[in-house]
């Protein structure tokens, strides 16, 4: 009861006070080969009152809550880009920081109105999953699981084709 509400007390307390020492995230930009490196790493806590919640132990409390990724962009000619993401997440029992191919992909541009891109594509799925890997606009608890279903996220994430977008004014 009383000790086990101090402890989570402490803990939050921690993590609060660390979070005031982040670091400035910095790309990293390979100069000979014009090559921008990027990536995240997030670690969160899973605590349920009621039952076990994506992990089997988020009872008693989880750290199996964490996510890294790194990306490569590279801009090829004016007009076309290049780019891919690797992938590493724990969430209970799922992908156990299994490394994966996110998405990669070429980005051309013909026109404003008319670009095209190919590989394995971030799906437009809701408001947030096509940017869901940018840390400034990464949100701080679970999203609604009906659109942003975690478990299921190595499948929602991308797919395989090609789309054409642009703006028009």
């Amino acid at each position: 009861g009383n000790r086990i509400m101090k402890k989570y007390f402490i803990i939050i307390l921690t993590v609060t006070i660390l979070s005031g020492f982040q670091i400035w995230a910095r790309a990293i930009e390979v100069e000979p080969l014009g090559v921008e490196i990027h990536g995240f790493v997030s670690q969160g806590f899973l605590k349920s009152t009621s039952y076990n919640y994506l992990a089997s132990d988020s009872n008693r409390g989880s750290f199996q809550f964490n996510e890294i990724g790194l990306n490569f962009n590279k801009k090829v000619t004016p007009n076309l880009r290049i780019g891919a993401q690797f992938f590493a997440r724990d969430l209970g029992d799922a992908a156990n920081n299994k490394v994966t191919l996110d998405w990669a992909l070429g980005d051309y541009r013909f026109r404003d109105w008319l670009n095209v891109r190919a590989g394995r594509i971030k799906l437009p799925r809701g408001i947030y999953n096509e940017i869901r890997d940018q840390d400034m606009l990464r949100g701080p608890i679970i999203l609604p699981q009906g659109i942003y279903e975690e478990l299921n996220r190595d499948t929602l994430i991308a797919v395989n084709g090609a789309g054409l977008y642009g703006y028009a004014p």
